[in-house]
Formats: structure tokens, sequence, C-alpha cells
């Protein structure tokens, strides 16, 4: 049952990527050359300052996931009632801060960064209903988070594809018809009320006993929520703010029109990230299940064998965004946005070296052992901080990407990989020879046969690109289940298609 809810958690959770990744492929083009260079940057800067705005959950709705699973299982739904109804307060109060601090903020944003006169008043607008979109949006992660508690997975990534879907064609809508960022960010509002109503339907549908009533908060819970929620909250601020304030510097140093290159060179290089990171959700409750048992032997097996799998995936995507990295550009923005390769290769390394810990990270949740990183996320957020406003000045949006790789290597080798494998007891040459050397050896064929596909078509137009990235992909997966893949991974890998398998089954049964 654990494997099947976990599969299929996943395979939802990778099918609701694809529909983002395609949403998001063919959408920020067509934004971008609506908009301009000018008040793409200025979106992509509101975004990353308000976008900090996910940090007021708090973790509230990690503990709102466990309390509610927990509870449901005992069948304790008044206890789970009065948190649900608990967490909606909190969430609502959050909202209203959220709220007040984006209208202190409007007035003051375009003096804080280089925006020319013109855009001052749309910069003011953008901000105010941007804060107030996230204020309401805020409530609306609870319904999602008890729905997850429940592992009712399908109807939480159904959700998260429909607001993706209605949003973009919203915004496509709104453009066409010649309307401006101030109408395309306002119209992000009445989606977000309808979203929460729909998913407070589905709750009700889904399990009409945990309903809450506006009467059933309760402020004690409100200690116990944060007292679990603390650790993960500050490890989702800081990796929010080490991802996140490079735009902020390059606003304040640089002409705001600097912003969208780097903007959407961070999109692109975080596609193998948004790829590779579904591997990672089953790890949090198989190693509590494992941890349980006792059965510390299977825990280091599955670090080294999850950990492998996910640095796999994300290497062989990584290797092809990097190869082809200009003409992916050319063909997705336009030719002239080429130039700006080099900082998706820079980010594209920072997203591999952020993900290659993940695996370890989860585990150390599943076993209430992750408190120690907190400190050291905040550190690298700090020195990313830091490095990129040194650097900025000097060699503009290159030297931020630098920042960036930099403070993400130094947190990735020097503290999560040493610490996690102190934590489980495992050698460094298990690491090495287990994880490392197998997922990193295909690249060297995979590199001779892009070299090669060069020499005889240059990589310009779709198919040429197309060809060569499939060739590139193709060549690194079959090295690395011919020559680096092991027996328990290739059994790991028989099993999870035979539930996959079994899971379309049952879903096709019920239908």
């Amino acid at each position: 049952m654990i494997r099947g809810r976990v599969l299929w958690a996943t395979l939802t959770s990778w099918l609701t990527k694809v529909v983002t990744l395609g949403i998001r492929f063919f959408l920020t083009p067509f934004i971008l050359h609506r908009l301009g260079d000018t008040q793409f940057g200025l979106l992509a800067l509101v975004g990353s300052i308000l976008g900090q705005g996910e940090l007021f959950d708090f973790g509230i709705r990690a503990a709102l996931t466990k309390y509610v699973a927990e509870h449901h299982s005992q069948r304790d739904f008044e206890r789970a009632r009065h948190l649900i109804a608990t967490s909606l307060w909190m969430y609502c109060a959050l909202g209203l801060l959220a709220l007040l601090l984006a209208a202190i903020l409007a007035p003051l944003f375009p003096y804080l960064f280089n925006l020319p006169l013109s855009d001052q008043t749309t910069a003011r607008d953008v901000v105010l209903l941007t804060g107030i979109q996230i204020g309401l949006a805020l409530p609306g992660a609870a319904p999602a988070a008890v729905l997850w508690g429940l592992h009712k997975y399908g109807q939480v990534n159904a959700l998260i594809m429909l607001s993706t879907v209605l949003s973009a064609g919203i915004t496509i809508a709104i453009l066409l018809a010649g309307g401006g960022l101030v109408a395309m960010v306002a119209a992000g509002i009445p989606l977000t009320i309808g979203m929460l109503a729909l998913g407070m339907h589905l709750l009700k549908r889904a399990a009409p006993e945990l309903l809450p009533n506006i009467r059933d908060g309760r402020r004690e819970l409100v200690r116990s929520v944060l007292t679990f929620s603390g650790a993960t909250f500050v490890i989702e601020a800081a990796y929010s703010l080490q991802g996140r304030t490079n735009e902020i510097v390059i606003g304040a140093f640089l002409p705001i029109s600097a912003v969208t290159p780097y903007s959407v060179a961070r999109r692109l290089s975080n596609v193998p990230q948004m790829v590779a990171e579904q591997t990672v959700g089953s790890f949090l409750p198989l190693a509590s299940e494992l941890q349980a048992e006792g059965s510390m032997d299977r825990l280091r097996l599955l670090y080294l064998v999850g950990s492998r799998i996910t640095l796999a995936v994300c290497v062989s995507l990584a290797g092809v965004l990097i190869a082809l990295a200009g003409p992916i550009l050319a063909l997705w923005l336009g030719a002239e946005y080429s130039r700006y390769s080099p900082i998706v290769i820079i980010l594209t390394l920072a997203s591999v070296a952020n993900v290659s810990h993940w695996p370890g990270g989860s585990i150390l949740q599943g076993i209430a052992r992750h408190h120690g990183l907190a400190t050291a996320y905040i550190c690298a957020a700090v020195a990313n901080l830091g490095l990129a406003a040194l650097l900025v000045r000097p060699y503009g949006v290159f030297g931020v990407a630098v920042a960036t790789l930099i403070s993400s290597a130094a947190l990735s080798l020097c503290y999560i990989w040493p610490y996690v494998a102190r934590v489980l007891s495992v050698p460094l040459r298990d690491l090495l020879k287990q994880v490392f050397l197998p997922a990193l050896l295909p690249i060297v064929p995979m590199i001779a046969v892009v070299y090669g596909a060069g020499l005889v078509v240059e990589p310009t137009g779709l198919a040429s690109t197309g060809v060569t990235a499939a060739a590139a992909f193709g060549t690194y997966s079959a090295v690395y289940f011919l020559l680096a893949s092991n027996t328990p991974e290739r059994q790991l890998l028989q099993t999870t298609l035979t539930s996959l398998k079994n899971a379309f089954s049952l879903r096709f049964k019920d239908l």
C-alpha cells in the first residue's frame, strides 16, 4: 500500500511537471515579446521579491499534511478538524501580514531599483496586486495540504494543473487583447479565489468529516504546528533566498532590463532540477518506515541507490542542456538570446549541485535528523547574496551566476554530503563507487556523441537540435544502465515499472 501510494504520487507529480514545463516553455517567449525586456524584467524582479511570500507558509503545509494523515488514520476526526481550522486562521493572519507588507513596499519599490520613470506607476500597481494574490493564496494552501495528507495525490495535482492551464489561458487572452502587465497580474486574483473554493469543495467531497467550522480553531495547537514546522521553515527560507535574491541584486545594481536574461537563463537551467526532484518525493516516507523497522542497512541502500538515480537523471538532462544551451536559447527566445548560454551553463551546474544532496536531505527528514541542515542553508544563502553583490558590478549577470554556483557547490560537497554520510555511517569510498562514478562516467561518451553530431550537422534548427539532444540523452542512458547500474537498481526499476502498471490497471478498473 505504501509503495503504491508513493508511486502514484510520483506519477501524478511527473504528469503535472510535464504540463507545467510545456506551458512555461511556450508561454515565456510569448510574454517576453509582448511585454519587452524592461517590463518582463520588472515582472521577474517583483516575482523574486514577493515570491518570498511563499515563506509566509512557515512550514504549516508540511505540519498540516503530517498531522491530518496521523489523526485521520486514528479516526480522530475532531482533533483533525481543530488542526485544519487552526491552520486556516494562521494562514488568514499571515495573508493579512503579507498584504500589509506589500502595501508598504509598493510606493517604495520604484526608488529601490533602477526603474525608468515611465514604469514606476506600473511597478507600484504590480507589487500591490501581487501582494493581494499572495495573501489570498496562503489560505488556499490548506485544502491541498489536507488532501495530500489523505493521499488524494491525483486531486491535488489536478488542482495544480488546472490552475496552471487557466492562468496561461487568461494571460494569453489578456495580452492578445492588448492588455498590459497590470491587467495580467490582476487577473490572477479571481483565479486564486476560485481555486480556494474548488479546493474546499474537493475536501468536502473527499472527507466531509474533516470540513472545519470557523469556531474549531484552537490556540494551543498553534504552538504544536510551529514547533514541528520550525526547522523546515528555516531550510525552505534559506533555500528560497539563495535561489531568488539574485534578480534582486541585479535589479539593485544594474538596469532593470538586465534581469531578463538572467531570469530566462535560470528558468531554463531549472529544468533538470524540476524533473529530477520528482524522484525524491518517496524517500521521506520510505526512510521513516525503514527506521521504524530498524533496517539501517536498507536505509543506507536507499540513500546510495536513490542518490545515484536522482543524480543520474539530473546529470543526463543537464549534460544535454549544457551542450546545446546556445541552440536551445535561440529556438526558444530568438537568436539574440543565444549569447547568454554561459549563464545557462553555470546555473545548470549549480542546479546539479543542489539536486545531488536532496535524497540525503529527504532521508534525514524521514528520520528526524534534518535540524542540522538549517544552519548550513542559512550560511549558503548569506554567502550567495554577498558574493553576488561583490561580483555583479565588475562581471554583471555572469558574476551573479558564478556566485550561485560557488555557494551551491560548497553547501552540497563541503557540508551536506559529508553530514548525511556521517549520520547514516556510509563510507566515502561507497559514495564514490556507488554514486558519483556511476552517475558521472556516462558523461564521457555523451560528450563524444554531441561533438560527433556537431561535425556532421550543426544543431541550429529544431530538427537537428532535437536529434542531437535525443542522441546525447540516449547514449547516457544506455551506458548508465549497461555499465553503471547494479542489480538492486535494476530490481528497483523493474519493481517500479510493475507497480506503475498495476496502479494504472487499478485506476482504469475504478473508472
